[in-house]
């Protein structure tokens, strides 16, 4: 990996417009008739991109440049003004409305229609496509579904509403499993039940995922369902976007957003490509064949939305995407949240995805992820939290997945964690040098419990796992399922929670076994191992704590702990250790005191596509904070609102100050990481923090 970063910063150095090429300037006081230099800029960025050749570079002015980009050379660099905010955004702001006779309900006329793409934005939140039955809030986690039994064909329940819903409805379903969803237009309605094309009857449909075996379900996109504050539906033969704004004011007043295209930059094929400091938002970045390229220091918000109601259990949008034939892209320091279904498609040979924040993906509940990794790649140092299903999904091969922050996974399906491989061969895939913790099922409706760490599922071959710490884990730490061949897991540190099902490892041997799954060096505090080779492995009490700083997750064990030389050396992997053997886990006594995740913080708001418009200075300390207390200290005049966030998204705690500086009581909350927001006169700031 090491020597691949030194190509691309080779290549970035080459490219540099101090060194070789003209520098283009675009400002939104410009015109597309200039000559595009600082005195006179061009409007567009289209327009630069199309008068560049190899070795130019574009420099962006303040501003919000609704278009898709799609550069004619290699060899260019699009860049922010210094300490300019750029936005280049798929949405087009909707700001004339005409309010329905006798109500709440205002509508617009549009000249473009996204189909299963549309996504509507009100105040910076995503607003909720009419449905039934509402929703209470704004969270598209919370899918707020209903328990239900059906058949292949129909769902019948006394309380879905005698509307016309096969025109152009759509029914999403979860089975009781909930490996993943599923969405099919609706054919025939009637009071009580609608129907749909009849489901195949192969694994994605069948068994769990059938409603003749229960489920979940809501219906949604119907203008007779458009009922609530927050909905909004958008007629496909017309073009017209009705829409219930929320608190029933004028939409017109806080402006609508719109998405109007999916892409923000096409770079599909080209080479050496660099985009720098640019904000993102309702659309993509397609990276398909493109080579050398470099997207670094973005902030990508809904760079992909869909209900996917063509397609089953796998839904390929993405917000980054590249393909079998992307090579050595550099994707390095950027905020990536919130998508319907991946965050970045890492396909392809010789790409390197680095610390970055990649969270909130797949509300969809599909076969998706924020990191969908396959070829042979590099995924090191970032943060990976709040998926529907898994964090990271596929498996690569002979990719490096290591020193990344896994959390907070399962928010919709189960059966599912931080890592998940299946069903096939990963040429030494190695996961290594992880955090992997907080993860648990929602078990509504159906209890399955089943959020695990690493999953290697259905015979798995050919993976490496080592130096990875795993803790608060609904279920398992490692699951291995069927037959598993050539696993090597070696000095991890698997800590298990209270819960009753919460273990070491877990295994589903349905008649298979395993060849070359070896287990070395293992630390625990539960002794369920699997493995067809297992040494030196300590497995201690649960609640045993051997750790320097297990409350701040400082996992290196203790000087005296059992955890010391009880390993076995292992070439390769425990090199460099230190005393008369290795020690047992995920750490050294006395070696580096390794940290996963980016190696620095956000300081922009990304709950919402506006807010990352509205910077408040906030100083707040002491964080990490194991002080029981939290202080906060705004430049700016008035009061403050404070709120508190679960990584999920969930409002917690709300304070509002008498002027501008707050103080919180944080011996009241659970250890863990949350977002603290900070509303003042001057904007709005959001940031991590940690309480021990």
């Amino acid at each position: 990996m090491i020597m691949r970063l030194c190509f691309l910063f080779a290549i970035l150095f080459w490219q540099s417009p101090l060194v070789f090429g003209t520098t283009y300037y675009v400002a939104k006081s410009g015109d597309d008739n200039n000559a595009g230099t600082a005195a006179a800029p061009f409007l567009t960025i289209q327009k630069a991109a199309d008068s560049m050749v190899a070795g130019d570079s574009c420099i962006i002015g303040e501003g919000r440049y609704a278009e898709r980009i799609t550069p004619l050379s290699n060899e260019l660099v699009f860049k922010a003004a210094k300490d300019a905010r750029v936005e280049i955004t798929g949405y087009d702001r909707v700001d004339t409305w005409t309010q329905q006779p006798n109500s709440n309900i205002y509508e617009a006329q549009l000249s473009w229609n996204l189909g299963d793409q549309n996504q509507v934005l009100f105040d910076g939140k995503m607003m909720n496509l009419a449905r039934w039955p509402n929703k209470t809030n704004f969270d598209p986690f919370d899918l707020e579904a209903i328990k239900i039994t059906g058949t292949n064909t129909t769902l019948s329940h006394p309380d879905i509403p005698d509307i016309p819903w096969q025109m152009g409805g759509v029914v999403y379903f979860v089975g009781k499993s909930r490996w993943t969803s599923w969405r099919k237009k609706i054919t025939a309605a009637s009071a009580g039940q609608i129907s749909y094309p009849t489901l195949s009857s192969d694994w994605q449909y069948g068994g769990s995922h059938s409603p003749a075996n229960g489920g979940e379900f809501f219906l949604m996109n119907s203008l007779a369902a458009l009922d609530a504050p927050g909905e909004w539906f958008l007629e496909s033969f017309s073009k017209k976007l009705y829409f219930w704004a929320p608190d029933d004011v004028d939409p017109s007043t806080l402006g609508v957003l719109v998405r109007r295209r999916t892409q923000a930059f096409n770079l599909t094929n080209r080479s050496q490509i660099v985009l720098d400091s640019l904000v993102i938002t309702g659309a993509n970045i397609r990276l398909k064949g493109a080579q050398d390229c470099t997207v670094r220091n973005c902030e990508i918000l809904y760079g992909n939305h869909t209900i996917a109601s063509t397609s089953a259990a796998f839904v390929g949008d993405a917000s980054i995407e590249l393909d079998d034939n992307s090579t050595g892209n550099l994707i390095e320091h950027n905020n990536i949240q919130w998508g319907a279904a991946n965050g970045i498609v890492l396909k392809g040979n010789d790409n390197v995805v680095d610390n970055n924040f990649i969270g909130h993906f797949n509300y969809l509940g599909s076969y998706a992820a924020p990191v969908e990794l396959r070829g042979k790649n590099d995924l090191t140092r970032n943060e990976i939290f709040s998926a529907g299903r898994d964090a990271i999904r596929g498996g690569g091969s002979g990719s490096d997945c290591g020193y990344n922050d896994i959390h907070h996974t399962n928010l919709i399906n189960d059966d599912c964690g931080g890592i998940y491989f299946c069903c096939g061969q990963y040429n030494n895939t190695r996961i290594h040098h992880n955090w992997i913790h907080d993860i648990a099922s929602r078990n509504e409706h159906f209890e399955s419990y089943k959020g695990t760490g690493i999953y290697l599922d259905n015979s798995t071959e050919d993976v490496i796992v080592d130096h990875n710490v795993l803790w608060n884990l609904e279920w398992t730490c490692i699951q291995i399922n069927w037959a598993g061949k050539n696993l090597l897991m070696y000095n991890n540190t698997l800590w298990s929670n209270d819960g009753n099902r919460s273990a070491s490892m877990g295994r589903w041997v349905n008649g298979y076994s395993f060849t070359n799954v070896q287990l070395y060096n293992t630390l625990a505090n539960e002794p369920t191992f699997h493995a067809s080779d297992a040494q030196n492995n300590v497995a201690l009490g649960l609640n045993s704590n051997p750790f320097e700083d297990r409350d701040g997750n400082n996992y290196m064990p203790k000087a005296n702990s059992s955890a010391i030389d009880a390993g076995r050396v292992i070439a390769g992997y425990t090199d460099g250790y230190v005393g008369a053997s290795p020690d047992a886990g995920a750490y050294e006594q006395g070696g580096e005191a390794w940290v996963a995740g980016p190696d620095w913080e956000l300081s922009t708001p990304t709950t919402s596509v506006e807010e990352a418009a509205n910077q408040l200075p906030v100083k707040v300390y002491p964080n990490p904070s194991n002080a029981g207390y939290l202080n906060i200290e705004a430049y700016t005049q008035g009061p403050l609102v404070v709120r508190l966030f679960d990584l999920q998204g969930s409002l917690i705690h709300t304070l509002q100050s008498q002027g501008p500086i707050a103080q919180i009581d944080t011996s009241v909350f659970a250890r863990g990481i949350y977002l603290l927001q900070i509303s003042g006169k001057k904007g709005r700031h959001t940031q991590k923090i940690i309480l021990q």
